[in-house]
């Protein structure tokens, strides 16, 4: 089963990045993210910043699968949110779901608010509320960066085929550049989960899993 071999690699003490492939329906999303929710450390988050640093980051293909990732994900925080999995912690976990469909300004303001600990986003709201969108992806609003994705300890491409059908693959790249700009030695895990694994993706992998 996905969970059990995905658990067994991903919730070392230093875990390596990983393909995850798996049918629909078949449990990724879970096996993803309890590893996600283990790795959070509180001492690495950037309270004193003016944008919001979410220490993990689940990119979804659509609306639809980032909301019930992130629903998944809150199910998770009201179970064992401050209970010891890798650690103890002193505070709750937070998420929040960032997908199109919403006006930007409302997203941009609740991200301010919650500043969560994980972000689950749709690749299009992502680069908008970093200030990279463009005027479709924001839906006419002001793409102000309010997000920094220099503090993620681990982030996520769920369906990465869907993402890859759909045409995401240069919002992808754009995303990967501002996780791992070229200057900063910062390397956060990266896991890549799919329904299937065509040769298509092989290149993506390549780019974005470390050696």
């Amino acid at each position: 089963p996905i969970q059990s071999e995905a658990w067994g690699l991903l919730l070392r003490a230093d875990p390596p990045d990983a393909v995850l492939v798996s049918p629909t329906g078949s449990g990724k999303t879970l096996a993803y993210l309890l590893p996600v929710f283990a790795a959070l450390a509180p001492e690495d988050y950037c309270t004193d910043s003016p944008q919001v640093h979410p220490r993990a980051l689940v990119i979804a293909p659509t609306r639809e699968l980032g909301m019930q990732i992130a629903a998944v994900a809150d199910t998770i925080v009201n179970r064992v949110s401050g209970r010891m999995v890798r650690g103890e912690w002193g505070t709750q976990w937070s998420v929040l779901c960032a997908v199109g469909g919403s006006p930007l300004g409302a997203q941009q303001a609740k991200l301010l608010s919650v500043r969560p600990d994980v972000l689950v986003a749709t690749p299009g709201r992502l680069l908008a509320l970093c200030g990279h969108g463009d005027d479709e992806a924001a839906e006419g609003e002001t793409c102000t960066a309010v997000c920094s994705l220099a503090s993620l300890q681990m982030w996520v491409l769920d369906e990465c085929d869907r993402l890859l059908d759909l045409g995401f693959t240069p919002s992808v790249n754009a995303i990967a550049g501002l996780i791992r700009p070229p200057d900063d030695p910062h390397e956060p895990h990266t896991v890549l989960a799919s329904a299937t694994w065509p040769a298509a993706l092989h290149p993506l992998a390549e780019r974005l899993l470390r050696p």
